[in-house]
């Protein structure tokens, strides 16, 4: 349900006693003292902490498979800054690959041009924060501030756009020698994904309600001042950019050969190359959800 890495060494079991699941079945109990500057991985969405102690520099996140959590603390004891953590980690996101070239251009009068070349793939969309219910019945954040980080994540890079075609080779009907075709210009580069967004997050301390604010840009975000006064439970974050590039257009295609001809035709010359393809167009950012 959860792992507990301290400066990258395995803490003993003794740091967590672990309770009975609650009478519904939905949500089990914990009890946890972390220590400074731990991590704190948390594979359930529906966890009841009997208390929980969260000293400097903590960052408490979720495992990949829980995209949404609920999570109760009955009792929470803050030392120093810490966090949690909402936003997506070890994202790598795939490029789509640069497509094929189309065949040259037939060999049919009149000369033909080249096929343009397919536009590239679109990025991969950024995944959005993991969204998250907290309950805090009772605060003591004396000389402790925490910050629930809500950052989505950047979109992918648009994939390169395909070559253009190759023009056809000048024909020759006997009396008449055509110059080869053009090449086909090269396909667009396709377009960024868009940015993750921020999560949704519902935040209660006791009896007031949390609202969630944006950070300036787009993530990854800085913690903001107010998450360092004593006393303070701040959610706040960015939403991914988009995708910070389109993928590049493709080669135009070349030009079809020329060629050689008889009496009365004149030789026919080779055809001009295609054009470089345009560029994809950046993502679209994210959306904040407050």
């Amino acid at each position: 349900m959860l792992k507990h890495i301290c400066c990258v060494v395995l803490l003993v079991a003794a740091n967590f006693a672990s309770f009975a699941q609650a009478p519904d079945g939905a949500r089990k109990k914990m009890h946890a003292s972390l220590p400074e500057n731990c991590k704190l991985e948390l594979d359930d969405g529906s966890i009841l902490f009997k208390e929980l102690e969260i000293d400097d520099g903590c960052v408490v996140n979720f495992g990949a498979s829980v995209t949404s959590a609920d999570v109760v603390v009955q009792k929470l004891i803050l030392h120093g800054n810490s966090t949690i953590d909402l936003s997506p980690r070890n994202v790598s996101l795939p490029v789509p690959g640069k497509p094929g070239t189309p065949q040259q251009a037939r060999n049919n009068p009149p000369t033909q041009r080249g096929q343009v070349g397919t536009r590239g793939g679109n990025g991969a969309n950024g995944p959005s924060g993991t969204n998250l219910k907290l309950t805090v019945e009772a605060l003591d954040a004396t000389d402790g501030a925490l910050w629930i980080r809500t950052d989505g994540s950047a979109g992918g890079a648009g994939g390169p756009g395909g070559d253009g075609a190759k023009g056809s080779a000048g024909p020759f009907t006997g009396t008449h020698c055509y110059d080869g075709g053009p090449g086909g210009d090269g396909g667009a580069g396709g377009t960024g994904g868009l940015g993750g967004n921020t999560a949704k997050v519902v935040v209660i301390v006791g009896a007031k309600s949390i609202t969630a604010n944006r950070t300036p840009g787009f993530a990854p975000s800085g913690r903001p001042a107010d998450a360092t006064i004593p006393g303070a439970v701040v959610a706040a974050g960015s939403p991914g950019a988009g995708g910070n590039s389109g993928g590049a257009g493709g080669n135009g295609g070349a030009g079809g050969e020329g060629r050689s001809c008889h009496f009365p035709a004149t030789d026919a010359r080779g055809g001009p190359g295609g054009h470089v393809g345009p560029s994809g167009s950046p993502g679209q950012p994210g959306t904040f959800i407050p």
